[in-house]
């Protein structure tokens, strides 16, 4: 377990090492995404989206077999993000 844990600091590290302008990446993630839609999406989902995009950006120039986990967990806090305060928040 402690190695996992390891790796995926690993990893943590190289995205801040690597990290490009944010703004630069928003601009690209909204950019596929219908205008509307993404204004639609709360700041913090956006925030969410943008970081998902930046590590998989990161993990696929890597030369090893990638551990896609933390872009899946940053889709899922967007995804639990918007059903909160879609469904559950009145």
């Amino acid at each position: 377990m402690q190695g996992i844990i390891d790796h995926q600091l690993d990893q943590i590290r190289q995205l801040r090492i690597k990290n490009t302008n944010l703004e630069k990446r928003v601009e690209s993630l909204s950019a596929k995404i219908d205008q509307t839609k993404w204004q639609a999406f709360s700041e913090q989902t956006r925030l969410y989206l943008v970081t998902a995009e930046q590590v998989y950006t990161v993990l696929t120039e890597q030369e090893e077999k990638p551990d896609y986990s933390l872009v899946g967990m940053e889709l899922c806090k967007a995804l639990e993000t918007e059903i909160n305060q879609r469904r559950a928040i009145p």
